[in-house]
């Protein structure tokens, strides 16, 4: 007797997007035993029962019988729960049961509860928007998505298994747009800084604009992860292209666990003993680690000196490509590193070394504490900020709404002029003999490729900040002075 067989689709998925799922069914006369094939993981194989009491509590009977599922293509590791609906109705097909009619190119994702009703809300979001839906494409859905946003298309609702005994209607919806953001929350209205402080959280904001590497160094009680926190509130609103790429791109594995609900931009601040997996991603299979996690906003290394060295020296690809390359034996993974690098030290181990109270450290053990930060490191870094103690005052009030509305103007200027370039790359605005000229004026020998290229990045960017499409004089000076403020601690380390 030949095996009672169906073959129903479904979606997975993956770090790039979702991809198609064949769920073949097949039933013969033998022992009653459920076999999951196609790489399938252990959680999904435990699917057998709740599939089973789903069908017995909509009025259906589960055939006691051999059943063999086969999930195709079997290379691919299948860890979605949302197969459960699609392997329940492929079991009704295959056994005559289901007595609705299903549209040609149907796609089934929804899990099942025990009482058999179709269950699956924002987890599920992403399998949609990740996956570009012909016209004739239909997609049955759990009933409770019914009101939220969700691609055009053709979908079928439904909100328990029992729904099959009878028609149902394909409802049609119109275009949306992807979710939308998240305003970030005020943090703080206004604060009084000195005079040093707010120089410096004003060259903060331009390294966020521009996404430079930067590192605050100074005594402690200065101030440094004060500004590095306000820093949080003021980042800029995502653009449309970078939402798309949010909810497109590599982080969609990310975003399954937390459906389309994407805040404001991260800013990520992991201890001084994370590892080194944990600050750059690994792990089997392929977890993202801090630094992709903050892929868009800032990742904030506060007591930058207590790292481990291969942590802090784990940094340098993604931060100069702009992402990072994880290989494992069973796989190779790019993941997305575009965040601002800020990190926070002292300058000593004691901390009050430059500063007004007695520093109790030798030259030597101040020199070891900061050779933790390799050349190499430290080259990539853009800016650097000093914060030593000082008799300041504050008496310059800052308002968030103000600094937080100039740089986002500055932000939407930025990207208006890079669309019109039609380029995303900041490394050739400067003519090579204007730079030539401006190094023998100041005399500068001692920058290095990478040095030079950043002068160049940093004086567009500080274009920028002033709305202004050409790069001038005052501009490119401002940017010298920022950028060559940390040439005493590359002399040292």
């Amino acid at each position: 007797m030949f095996p009672q067989l169906a073959e129903v689709t479904s979606l997975h998925l993956e770090k790039r997007g979702a991809s198609p799922i064949q769920v073949e069914i097949g039933i013969k006369k033998g022992l009653p035993l459920f076999h999951l094939l196609g790489n399938a993981s252990l959680g999904m194989k435990e699917s057998r029962d709740r599939i089973r009491m789903a069908m017995e509590a909509s009025g259906f009977s589960f055939p006691m019988d051999t059943i063999v599922v086969n999930l195709s293509p079997s290379h691919l590791a299948k860890k979605c729960a949302f197969l459960d609906l699609a392997i329940a109705i492929g079991i009704l097909k295959a056994t005559g049961q289901a007595k609705c009619s299903f549209p040609e190119n149907t796609i089934i994702l929804g899990s099942l509860n025990l009482n058999g009703n179709v269950i699956g809300e924002k987890d599920l979001l992403p399998l949609l928007w990740f996956r570009n839906f012909s016209e004739t494409d239909t997609v049955i859905l759990p009933g409770s998505l019914r009101g939220a946003i969700i691609p055009q298309g053709n979908y079928i609702f439904l909100e328990s298994l029992s729904d099959l005994s009878f028609p149902f209607t394909v409802e049609k919806t119109a275009k949306n747009k992807f979710p939308v953001i998240q305003e970030s929350e005020e943090s703080w209205s206004s604060v009084f800084l000195s005079d040093s402080q707010s120089v410096a959280l004003h060259q903060l904001c331009i390294a966020a604009l521009g996404r430079h590497h930067t590192l605050l160094i100074g005594n402690p009680g200065e101030g440094k992860t004060m500004l590095a926190r306000m820093m949080s509130s003021l980042l800029p609103s995502w653009t449309k292209e970078e939402t798309e790429s949010i909810f497109k791109g590599n982080l969609g594995s990310i975003l399954q666990g937390q459906g389309l609900e994407v805040g404001k931009r991260p800013f990520r601040s992991p201890h001084h003993t994370c590892t080194e997996q944990s600050l750059v991603g690994g792990g089997t299979p392929i977890q993202p680690g801090e630094i992709s996690l903050a892929h868009g906003g800032i990742l904030f290394l506060d007591e930058l000196g207590e790292f481990k060295e291969k942590s802090i020296e784990s940094l340098r690809e993604p931060m100069e490509e702009k992402k990072i390359h994880i290989t494992r034996v069973n796989g190779k993974e790019i993941l997305p590193a575009d965040c601002m690098i800020l990190g926070a030290i002292n300058p000593c181990p004691c901390g009050n070394y430059g500063g007004k109270n007695y520093c109790k450290c030798s030259h030597l053990r101040i020199r070891t504490y900061l050779r933790k930060l390799s050349g190499p490191f430290l080259d990539r870094i853009c800016l650097v900020i000093s914060l030593f103690a000082n008799d300041e005052k504050r008496k310059v009030q800052i308002k968030e709404k103000d600094m937080k509305r100039q740089l986002e103007e500055s932000f939407q200027f930025r990207q208006i002029r890079m669309a019109k370039a039609n380029t995303k790359k900041e490394s050739n605005f400067i003519e090579e003999d204007l730079l030539e000229e401006y190094c023998k004026k100041y005399k500068i020998k001692n920058f290095s490729f990478r040095k030079r290229r950043d002068w160049m990045s940093l004086s567009r960017t500080v274009a920028d900040w002033n709305q202004s499409s050409e790069i001038e004089g005052k501009h490119f000076l401002e940017a010298f002075e920022m950028i060559s403020s940390g040439s005493w601690l590359q002399e040292i380390c």
